[in-house]
Parts: structure tokens; C-alpha cells; sequence
């Protein structure tokens, strides 16, 4: 018995002999004949199972890559890696299979393989993807659904649309994520160790956790309602930039010890931003964040441009700020003698051009500007 059922293969032969009158009752034991009818009872389900159905190793009738949406007209998606991959695009019309390469690298290129359909009017259709070594994807839909569990090789996903959960748990090759959406809350990425770049913008994320995601590189976290976020752990973040979190209370970039560029605007609830541990920082931009009344950079040295319009700012000091070429500081609660003060603690090094804006602050038109004048510096009150 079990050497006859060994292989979906012995057991579709067997039933072929049944089938075909190669052997009979009479011709067998009473036991083998039972057998072999047996084989004939479960040979298409054997094949089933061998041609890739739902009992295949590979699952690939259920889709490598299954996406939903309710778009009408055109919609299209790119695909890198090695090899093909065949597309239905779930309304009934013919598959597509295209040879797909290994140019694919940014989430507004595609110079991977580009799959493209047309439908004529907007319904629920899921679209299925299936092939080998499927590395990145890009998905240029209006997405309600997106299901990438057994795409384990992807190292590049951009998708965006509707999406109200995406699991990239099972994804642990991915290196770069990006994520737009209208109804995300939540986005896990503690399995994605691997992640050097992370881009999420959804106006219903309430919470984001990369405390794992040690090997970040650059991080995006924009129009989300976040209160809070913790870059300390991530020592190899070169670019954070954080924008319109109009909920955002805490920032935590202490630990950010690799950071180069930092943006941060318009987050309305910051009120206080600390990047003293941040010795590599060359660029900030901290504007438009209506309730920041306190900004500690002394730890920045090697800061070259400071841009902080538009804030709560009663002082600011640049005394450690000695590589600094550009100040950027209007629009903020700054008097005369906040200015003054300000003057006296810019550097008197040596540069090409030295400039600062100190335009619409309460004491711009009575400071005394020839304290940074002497210094060289091109003071700019509009």
C-alpha cells in the first residue's frame, strides 16, 4: 500500500490501468483489485494537488502577490527581479506574462517590467500575480487590499491607495518600504530588520515602532496622527524627515548619533525639539510648527544650515554652531534683546557668505544687526 501511494505519479498509473482495462478482478488478488480502484477514487485530486492546486508546495493558484482594488480606467504596477511573472487581472480577460529585470529602485520608477490594464468601470476585483524571484514591486493602484505573505524574496515594496492593514511580517528580505495610504493605522515592521529605507504617510497611523529597525538609513513619517516617535535607537539614520504629524507631542532623536538631515515641519503640537546628541547633523529644517517654543542644537557642531521659521522661538543659541552658513529665523516670538543675544553667540569664522533671516519677529526692526555685522555675517530683515 504504501509503496503503490509513494507519489501522486504511482497513483494516477495505477488508476490508468484500472480505467483502461489493464487489469481486473480476475486477473489480480481481491486486495490489490481494492487498491487500485481506490487509486482511480482519488487520482484527480492527485493531479490536482501535483499541477499546483490548493495541496501544492508552492500555493501557486492562491497568487504570489494578490492585490484588490476598486479603480475604473487605467491602472498599473511594476515588477523587478528575475525571470517572469504572469498577471490576471481578476475581470476575465486575458493573463499577461512579461520577463521582468532587475531595474526597479525607486517607488516612482518604473523601469522594471510594467504591467498595465485598462477597466472600464470601477468594482471590486483582485488581481493576482504569480513567478519566481519577484524582488520589488511597485503598485501605482488605488489599492483596498494587498497581500505579499508569499512573496518572501521582496526587497523593494511601494503601495499605496486604501489600504486599511498590510502585513510585511514574512517579508523579512525587504530593505526599503514605502507606504501611502488613507486608512493605515498601524504598521508593524519589527520582523523587517533588514529595512535601510522606511517612507509611511497616512493620516490615520496611530502608531509606528522601529526600535528593531536598527539598520534604517533614511526614514519618512509624514500626515499621520502619531504622538509620539523614537528614533534613539536607530544609530545608523542618516535622513529623518518628519512632516504635518499634527499630533506629534515627543520626538525622541538623541540617540540619532549618525543623522545628517532632519526635517521637521508642521507638526503643530511639538513644542520642544532636542537633537544635542545628533554630532553629525549638517541640515535642519524645523518650520511651521506652531507650538515649538524651545530648540537645543548645541550638540550639532557640525551644523552648515538651520532653518526654523515660522515657530514659537523666544531665543535661540548657536554658540556651538560654528560650521553654520545659512540661519533661517523668521516668523518666530524673537525681541530685541532675544536677537541681541542671539547676534552675539554666531561665530566670526571665516566663510564665503554668512547669512541670517530674522524677518516679521517682534524685535527685528530694533535690534542692533551690527553685533552680527562685524562678524560677517549678511543679516536679512524683509
Amino acid at each position: 500500500m504504501e509503496q503503490m501511494f509513494s507519489s501522486s505519479g504511482n497513483i494516477i498509473e495505477t488508476a490508468n490501468h484500472v480505467k483502461h482495462g489493464a487489469c481486473s478482478k480476475n486477473q489480480m488478488s481481491r486486495s490489490d483489485f481494492l487498491k487500485a480502484c481506490f487509486a482511480l477514487t482519488v487520482a484527480p485530486a492527485a493531479l490536482m494537488m501535483g499541477c499546483g492546486g490548493s495541496g501544492s508546495s508552492g500555493g501557486r493558484s492562491s497568487g504570489k502577490i494578490k492585490m484588490t482594488t476598486e479603480a475604473s480606467g487605467e491602472v498599473r504596477f511594476s515588477l523587478a527581479g528575475n525571470g517572469v511573472a504572469t498577471v490576471d487581472w481578476g475581470d476575465g480577460s486575458e493573463k499577461v506574462t512579461l520577463t521582468i529585470n532587475e531595474k526597479l529602485s525607486g517607488h516612482d520608477s518604473y523601469d522594471g517590467a510594467s504591467f498595465r490594464h485598462t477597466y472600464p468601470s470601477a468594482s471590486i476585483r483582485t488581481i493576482t500575480v504569480n513567478g519566481d524571484n519577484i524582488e520589488k514591486i511597485y503598485c501605482g493602484i488605488t489599492l483596498t487590499d494587498l497581500d505579499v505573505s508569499r512573496c518572501a524574496e521582496l526587497t523593494f515594496l511601494g503601495a499605496g491607495g486604501n489600504l486599511t492593514s498590510l502585513d510585511v511580517r514574512k517579508n523579512t528580505a525587504l530593505t526599503s518600504l514605502s507606504v501611502m495610504s488613507t486608512q493605515l493605522t498601524s504598521l508593524d515592521v519589527s520582523k523587517n530588520i533588514a529595512l535601510t529605507s522606511l517612507s509611511v504617510r497616512s493620516p490615520q497611523l496611530m502608531s509606528l515602532d522601529v526600535s528593531k529597525n536598527t539598520a534604517l538609513t533614511s526614514l519618512v513619517v509624514g500626515n499621520t496622527q502619531l504622538t509620539s516617535l523614537d528614533v534613539s535607537k536607530n544609530t545608523a539614520l542618516e535622513i529623518l524627515e518628519c512632516n504635518g504629524n499634527t499630533q506629534l507631542t515627543s520626538l525622541n532623536a538623541n540617540g540619532a548619533t549618525a543623522l545628517t538631515k532632519f526635517v521637521l515641519n508642521d507638526n503643530s503640537q511639538l513644542t520642544s525639539l532636542n537633537v544635542s546628541g545628533a554630532t553629525a547633523l549638517t541640515n535642519l529644517e524645523c518650520n511651521r510648527n506652531t507650538q515649538l517654543t524651545s530648540l537645543d542644537i548645541s550638540g550639532a557642531t557640525v551644523l552648515t544650515r538651520l532653518g526654523c521659521c515660522c515657530n514659537q522661538l523666544t531665543s535661540l543659541d548657536l554658540s556651538k554652531n560654528t560650521a553654520l552658513e545659512i540661519v533661517e529665523c523668521p516668523i518666530n516670538q524673537l525681541t530685541a534683546a532675544a536677537l541681541n543675544a542671539l547676534f552675539g553667540t554666531l561665530h566670526s569664522n571665516t566663510m564665503p557668505l554668512k547669512s541670517i533671516d530674522i524677518s516679521h519677529n517682534p524685535g527685528s526692526s530694533t535690534c542692533d544687526r551690527s553685533i552680527a555685522i562685524n562678524k560677517g555675517w549678511n543679516v536679512r530683515n524683509y
